[in-house]
């Protein structure tokens, strides 16, 4: 199961890769909805589901 965690310290340093996304705004509403609930930065959320998405990738 997914769960919101915060970006821990050390990942914050070697978070330096800038990059833009586009979201449709529906997806982008929803983020931002469960960021606020959980009270995580935007950011944060994001990489999390990034990163579950890439452990649970189906091979």
């Amino acid at each position: 199961m997914f769960k919101v965690s915060k970006i821990e310290r050390v990942n914050k340093l070697n978070a330096n890769v800038p990059m833009t996304v586009r979201f449709p705004e529906d997806v982008y509403s929803e983020y931002k909805r469960l960021s606020e609930e959980s009270n995580q930065s935007f950011n944060s959320l994001i990489i999390s589901a990034l990163k579950y998405a890439l452990i649970n990738l189906e091979k």
